[in-house]
């Protein structure tokens, strides 16, 4: 591959690019695409691709074919994509081995098999078959990040390239300073997909008008959080795309130092990023003074080793640097002192995959989508029984329910919903769908945390399990953050959860101020409920022993429950409850939502994690 040396090059060669990659849908050829992703390796997609090789080889078929990424739909991996001369693609999902033969077999006979079709990428329908931005699961969505999932190869710079790839960042290198890049993310309102939702235009703006140099930019691809994988399945669909607003983002702060940080249990997104930095470097969009333009940019990776912790900014700033990964106490913030104690980007993953959008359509076109408070799309990923596993681009704006029974088509058969929790294993549950997503954590309105991720629970399931373990899990998460830090002093939050013996709900809500005692919430608690508290303990006797706080927490709630059981199965109006707590003290953030239980007798818990600050 030659290094390009000017604008003028590159402009030859995107015209090349995309001069064969119209040929390769126009020509009397079949043209058959097979995704290649985590989800659909899992599925036998890989042996699909094999089998396809085979038999297109054994029947003297003339076809090209080609690996492309995740397109979203892993409820129907392995998907397969054919063209046909004189066809549009068409889409097929579930296409195992077993079905290879039969596929080619009924597409020579020029029988389409539209029973086995996801849709057709056209305006109408095409012998039977719907458009796919038809179908249920694509229908609501708005795809800007995922635009090109499934259609390009991730391995392919003149892919990317050919599709309009790398146009924003020649239009912020050569038309734009620096000063007009970070005015556009400003106006555009975008807020960080990580988690917290900071507006990313501030951010930058601060760390470039940081004098200290040099400056680092770096992109959060760790993605520990359970349920999560929209970042890696970006990664592994369209790698470029990050890469590219990566690149922007060092310009923004003329700064020729970028990392990405991914996870290492993800190994295909980890290799088709460094695929992706290869050809760049190769090109000349990576490497000292790109185009002619005197910006240099040099991209480095590093790779996880798992710990759940290195998701959080400064965790991961002092992994990148080769030291333990523990969160520290702000201020400083990493916009002042980052990697090796100079000022420091950090934004998701997401974030830097919305810039090229936002560069090349400006940033008044991306605050028009979404709502006022939050704008742009957002990517979805949902677990349990629901009919369509995967990865939705969605427009803020959207409502829960809508979310769940439009876009990944409600509950399988047999199933029906009971809750939902939102943002992994340390946010709330909820039953309330009516109302509309933003960034706002834990209003009125429903809300989509960085981490993106939603899990359904299904009526057969009980819930009460769940929430005991979570709130461990919450405890364990805060034990580990620096003592007074704002991360440890919030993440001492409690789940307080219960069951009405008239209508049979389990809770999830708070009202109390931080400084309710341990004593007066079971008392509130008894009062609301109609029963009586059992155990009110401190975790405060355990600060000073060896034992955890997460698991004095478990162990009391072991014994408190074996203790109970005899007097709550002789009394159903009698309740089981507990309160952790810190030196007496109840440390709450509040949580305001509701879930259905299934369980018949009406008891009632209340736990709390308990992290203690450790010396």
């Amino acid at each position: 591959m030659k290094r390009l040396s000017d604008r003028a090059a590159f402009e030859q060669y995107a015209a090349e690019a995309r001069a064969r990659w119209e040929r390769l849908w126009s020509e009397d050829q079949w043209v058959i695409s097979v995704g290649i992703s985590g989800c659909s390796i899992a599925k036998g997609a890989l042996e699909t691709y094999r089998n396809l090789s085979l038999h297109l080889s054994e029947g003297h078929i003339p076809a090209v074919l080609r690996q492309v990424g995740c397109g979203g739909w892993c409820f129907a991996e392995p998907f397969v994509e054919v063209k046909l001369p004189g066809h549009p693609p068409i889409v097929y999902g579930w296409m195992t081995t077993d079905r290879v033969p039969e596929l080619l077999d009924a597409l020579r006979r020029g029988d389409l098999r539209p029973d086995w079709a996801l849709g057709v990428r056209a305006a109408g329908a095409w012998h039977g078959i719907p458009p796919l931005t038809e179908h249920p699961f694509l229908r609501r969505q708005r795809r800007l990040l995922l635009e090109h999932a499934g259609i390009i190869d991730p391995e392919s710079i003149e892919d990317y390239i050919a599709i309009g790839g790398y146009r924003a960042f020649l239009k912020a290198l050569f038309e734009m300073t620096p000063e007009e890049v970070i005015a556009e993310v400003k106006a555009s309102n975008l807020r960080g997909r990580g988690g917290a939702g900071f507006p990313t235009g501030i951010k930058w703006e601060s760390g470039r008008r940081t004098p200290a140099r040099p400056k680092y930019v770096v992109v959060n691809s760790h993605e520990g959080e359970p349920n999560v994988f929209k970042d890696r399945r970006l990664l592994e669909s369209n790698p470029h795309l990050v890469l590219e607003g990566l690149l922007i983002g060092c310009y923004a702060l003329e700064t020729p130092y970028g990392y990405n940080y991914i996870g290492g249990e993800h190994a295909l997104a980890l290799q088709r990023f460094q695929r992706a930095v290869e050809q760049a470097y190769e090109l000349g969009l990576l490497g000292d003074d790109i185009l002619g333009s005197g910006f240099s940019c040099h991209v480095r990776i590093r790779t996880g080793g798992g710990a759940y912790i290195c998701g959080e900014g400064s965790a991961l700033m002092y992994a990148i640097m080769g030291q333990r990964g523990q969160p520290r106490t702000k201020p400083p913030r990493s916009v002042e002192e980052g990697l090796w104690r100079r000022p420091t980007v950090l934004n998701n993953t997401e974030t830097f995959a919305s810039i090229p959008a936002i560069i090349q359509n400006g940033g008044s076109w991306y605050a028009s989508l979404g709502t006022k408070e939050s704008t742009g799309t957002k990517l979805v990923t949902m677990q349990g029984p629901v009919k369509y596993l995967g990865v939705a681009e969605i427009e803020f704006g959207l409502s829960m329910r809508e979310l769940v029974f439009d876009v990944f088509g409600g509950l399988r058969e047999g199933y029906r919903l009971k809750g939902i929790q939102t943002g992994g294993v340390s946010a709330g549950m909820s039953w309330t769908c009516p109302s509309t997503s933003r960034h706002s954590h834990r209003s009125a309105r429903w809300s989509v945390p960085g981490d993106s991720s939603l899990s359904t629970s299904p009526s057969v399931r009980s819930i009460s399990p769940a929430i005991s373990s979570r709130s461990v899990v919450t405890s364990r998460v805060a034990s580990a953050r620096p003592a007074g830090s704002e991360h440890q002093r919030w993440s001492r939050s409690w789940i307080v959860s219960g069951m009405d013996s008239a209508d049979q709900r389990i809770w999830t809500s708070s009202s109390m101020q931080a400084s309710t005692s341990s004593s007066s919430l079971c008392a509130v608690w008894a009062k609301l409920h109609r029963c009586r508290y059992s155990a009110c303990w401190s975790a405060s006797a355990t600060s000073s022993s060896n034992i955890s706080p997460s698991d004095a927490v478990a162990q009391e709630f072991a014994r408190s429950r074996q203790e109970n059981r005899s007097a709550s199965d002789a009394d159903p109006s009698f309740a089981e409850s507990q309160i952790a707590t810190d030196d007496g003290m109840l440390f709450c953030r509040g949580f305001h939502n509701e879930i259905v239980s299934p369980r018949p007798l009406a008891t009632a818990w209340l736990t709390a994690s308990a992290a203690t600050a450790r010396s």
